[in-house]
């Protein structure tokens, strides 16, 4: 019984005695999501005829492992006048850029527009749309009027502006 009682103590006394180690804490971290500033934009004042979807198509972009890359951004216009900003985010350079000017057949005028990368900036006037951009055939410009007119032709309607290349690489510095 003396003998029960020693092992009763001594195990009592270990059990006690040992140092219990406490839960460990385990922190989670959330990532934040990245946030990718812009760095490019292109902003215009327009009127128009009618109401539609504009779209911005950044194309061409080069990524880190040789393959190429685009990027849309798609804006309502009013059949009234308003100001647009497409915007891409990153630091990601397209080489082509092109507005396609929507489904509908329109008269759309354009006054002015700004493309902005970092701190550069191209000015274009409305009057001087074709030195900045090419037009396609579904495209009649007035210069004098700033009226860009959309046409279907074969019950087509695709019409889009591209920006001329030298000024591609006068804004991004290529």
């Amino acid at each position: 019984m003396k003998k029960l009682i020693l092992v009763f103590i001594c195990f009592t006394t270990l059990l006690v005695g040992c140092k219990v180690e406490e839960e460990k804490k385990s922190v989670v971290i959330k990532p934040e999501p990245i946030k990718k500033t812009v760095r490019l934009k292109i902003k215009f004042n327009y009127n128009s005829s009618v109401k539609d979807k504009l779209e911005c198509l950044f194309s061409q972009i080069d990524l880190d492992n040789n393959q190429n890359a685009y990027y849309v951004v798609n804006e309502n216009i009013s059949d009234e006048s308003g100001d647009i900003t497409f915007q891409m985010p990153g630091d990601d350079i397209p080489l082509v850029l092109i507005l396609r000017l929507g489904a509908t057949p329109k008269e759309i005028a354009i006054t002015n527009m700004v493309l902005s990368y970092e701190d550069k900036e191209v000015i274009v006037d409305g009057h001087n749309l074709e030195k900045y951009f090419t037009f396609n055939e579904y495209i009649t410009y007035d210069s004098e009027n700033q009226t860009i007119k959309t046409n279907k032709i074969n019950n087509k309607h695709y019409p889009q502006l591209t920006l001329r290349r030298n000024f591609i690489n006068e804004l991004f510095d290529i």
